[in-house]
C-alpha cells in the first residue's frame, strides 16, 4: 500500500509529484513482486521498487546501494540499454521510508520475452556487450562490490558444507511427503559435487556481472531487446556462472512461464551470439554443462536451508528438483 507519507518523500526525494494508479501493473511486470505504479501530473508512469530485506542479510543498506549504482553508472556509461533506476537529488540509488527501500525508475512500454530466436540472440549480443563494459570498470569499484556486495543465495560456504547442513536440517525436521522427496534427492545432489571441478570454477575469469539476464528481466521492441530489468542482483562472480544461467533460462523457459527441458537450438543460439559479441575462453566454453550443475546444485541446497520442511508443500521445491535433475541428464547433450 502506497501512503501519502511515501508519495511526499518521493516528492521531497526526486522533485517528483507522484500519485498511485488504481489500474493493473501492466502484464510484462506482473512477474515481478513488490512494485508499484505511479504517475505524474504529466501522465507520465514510473515504476517504484521495494528492495526486499533480504537483500541486506549479508551487505548492509548502505554497501549495497553504492555497489549497485556503481554498477549502473558503469553500464549506463557505455550505452547499454539498462533500466534508467533514478537518483535522488542528493546523488543516492535509493529512498528510505520507514524500515523498507525503494527504487524509482520511468515505465518502460514494451513486450516481454516472445521466445522468439531474435529475442535470444538480441539478449545474448546485450549480455556480451555489457560484460565487455563492466570489464573495463574501475578496479577500486570492482574490489568493493567484490568484498561488499553478497547475495543470501550465493554464499561464500563450501558447497559440501551446504549438504551437511541441508542433511541435519532433514534429519532433524518431522517427516513428511516433502522430506521424503527431498531425502531421495540427497544422493543425486552428492553425486553432482564429484561432476564438476570446483577449483577449475574458481579459477575462471570472474567479474562484476548483472547475474540475473533471464526472461522475465528482459522488455522487447520487435524483437530485439529493449531494456534490460532488474540490476538488484549485480555481484562479482565468475564469468561462466552468469552466462550459463542466462543459457540455461532462455532454453528452459517458454513464453507463458513454463519450464521445459532444455532447447538446445535455443541454448546454442545464446552462446553464439554472445561470443559473437563478447569473449569466452575455451576453457570457460568446456566448462558450461558442469556450471549448469552447480548453478542448480548451489540453489537447491540454498533453497532447502531457507525453507520451512514442516509445511506439507513448499512452492518452488518441484521447479528447483527439476532443474537439478535436468542439468544432469543434459550435461552430454549441449554440444558445446
Amino acid at each position: 500500500m502506497i501512503s501519502e507519507q511515501l508519495l511526499a518523500q518521493l516528492e521531497k526525494e526526486y522533485g517528483l509529484l507522484l500519485q498511485k494508479v488504481e489500474s493493473d501493473i501492466p502484464i510484462q511486470f506482473q512477474a515481478k513482486s513488490s512494485l508499484s505504479l505511479l504517475k505524474d501530473e504529466e501522465d507520465s508512469f514510473y515504476i517504484l521498487k521495494r528492495i526486499p530485506p533480504a537483500y541486506f542479510k549479508l551487505s548492509t543498506p548502505g554497501d549495497y546501494f553504492h555497489g549497485l549504482s556503481l554498477f549502473i553508472r558503469q553500464v549506463h556509461a557505455h550505452e547499454i540499454p539498462l533500466v534508467n533506476y533514478l537518483f535522488t537529488q542528493e546523488g543516492a540509488v535509493s529512498l528510505q521510508y520507514q524500515e523498507d527501500y525503494y527504487v524509482i525508475y520511468p515505465y518502460v512500454s514494451a513486450a516481454g520475452y516472445s521466445g522468439a530466436l531474435e529475442e535470444v540472440r538480441s539478449t545474448a549480443s546485450i549480455h556480451a556487450r555489457m560484460n565487455c563494459a563492466l570489464k573495463s570498470m574501475d578496479p577500486a569499484e570492482v574490489d568493493f562490490i567484490r568484498r561488499k556486495i553478497k547475495n543470501n543465495f550465493l554464499t561464500d560456504e563450501p558447497l559440501p558444507v551446504l549438504l551437511e547442513r541441508v542433511k541435519e536440517k532433514l534429519s532433524s525436521s518431522q517427516k513428511n511427503e516433502v522430506t521424503k522427496k527431498i531425502s531421495a534427492l540427497v544422493p543425486v545432489v552428492e553425486e553432482c559435487l564429484f561432476s564438476f571441478d570446483e577449483k577449475l570454477y574458481h579459477s575462471l575469469p570472474a567479474g562484476v556481472a548483472h547475474k540475473d539476464v533471464w526472461p522475465a528481466n528482459i522488455l522487447y521492441d520487435q524483437n530485439e531487446l529493449k531494456v534490460i530489468l532488474d540490476p538488484d542482483e549485480a555481484m562479482y562472480i565468475p564469468r561462466v556462472r552468469d552466462v550459463m544461467y542466462s543459457i540455461w533460462c532462455f532454453s528452459t523457459l517458454t513464453a507463458e512461464g513454463r519450464v521445459t527441458s532444455p532447447d538446445l537450438i535455443s541454448a546454442n543460439a545464446y552462446l553464439d551470439a554472445y561470443v559473437r559479441a563478447g569473449e569466452l575462453t575455451t576453457a570457460e566454453v568446456r566448462f558450461l554443462p558442469e556450471a549448469a550443475i552447480r548453478i542448480w546444485t548451489e540453489d537447491f541446497l540454498h533453497f532447502m536451508l531457507k525453507v520451512n520442511l514442516s509445511r506439507n508443500h513448499i512452492p518452488g521445491l518441484e521447479e528447483k528438483m527439476t532443474y537439478l535433475t535436468d542439468a544432469v541428464a543434459a550435461r552430454s547433450a549441449w554440444g558445446f
